[in-house]
């Protein structure tokens, strides 16, 4: 256990020495174009840098699809970063819906009392993801837009 911040210090290095190698995953882009086009209002929390996260959108011409972009320090503590965005943005749990590629993003949207949409491309499996039981879970980017207008019309 003591050794999770260093070893979370060093993933992020490498991340950020391996930042311009990383590509968006395809048609993700694209369905976040349009996610703000029809007006959602869409914030990142991230267990990466702001800076690497920032200069990823920003190399995709993407960062001013983002109300914020924030860094959560933690692995035991992401409840409390979203409740903390909930209350600096002035945003009702029920208008929100988390969007998360791991089991622990469920976990911490439940306990934040939002809805959340699980992506199957990211860290966790599929499998993982339906065994934590989230509101949605998708397995495409086009699959998107869909799943954010039915949890959005169940609010």
């Amino acid at each position: 256990m003591y050794k999770l911040p260093h070893l979370l210090r060093r993933l992020k290095r490498e991340m950020e020495q391996e930042i311009d190698h990383i590509q968006p995953f395809p048609g993700i882009l694209e369905a976040l174009r349009e996610l703000q086009r029809q007006d959602y209002t869409l914030g990142i929390l991230t267990s990466n840098t702001e800076e690497n996260v920032s200069f990823f959108l920003e190399r995709y011409q993407a960062l001013n699809l983002f109300l914020f972009v924030q860094s959560s320090v933690t692995l035991f503590g992401k409840s409390r970063c979203i409740n903390q965005l909930l209350r600096s943005y002035s945003l009702a749990q029920q208008s929100v819906i988390y969007v998360g590629d791991e089991t622990r993003d469920i976990e911490a949207a439940r306990r934040s009392k939002i809805k959340v949409l699980s992506v199957g491309w990211g860290f966790n499996s599929v499998q993982a993801l339906t065994e934590a039981q989230p509101d949605y879970l998708i397995r495409e980017p086009g699959e998107l837009l869909g799943a954010i207008a039915q949890l959005s019309r169940t609010s």
